[in-house]
């Protein structure tokens, strides 16, 4: 299983709620899916909690995934992220798009081609 990720950006439940973190992926099995992922990272934001993490497949929703084995492979991609670009997790939703990277805004996620 491969993790590809597209899109990535910090979120905070209201003022006191617990942070989380929210990305388009595309995880490559033995078919390729487009899939958004949350989970919440550890104190120092360089790794995810494997219990936290929760993927959806946006065309079947009856399909599931142990969340701790989509957190192995998404985990692989953002240490590559941190060791090309430093930093943090939190550091990587900062970073400006690459040419293999999508930012996506609400206005064109709609417009989006699997």
């Amino acid at each position: 299983m491969k993790a590809t990720i597209k899109y990535l950006n910090f979120q905070r439940n209201g003022v006191a709620g617990e942070p989380f973190y929210h990305c388009l992926a595309t995880i490559t099995d033995d078919i390729k899916r487009d899939m958004i992922i949350t989970f919440q990272a550890k104190n120092d934001d360089k790794e995810i909690i494997w219990g936290s993490c929760r993927a959806v497949y946006m065309e079947d929703l009856s399909l599931k995934w142990r969340g701790d084995e989509i957190a192995y492979c998404l985990n692989k991609e953002l240490f590559l992220l941190m060791a090309k670009n430093g930093g943090t997790i939190y550091d990587q939703c900062t970073k400006p798009s690459t040419p293999d990277t999508i930012q996506l805004s609400p206005e064109n996620i709609s417009t989006l081609h699997y």
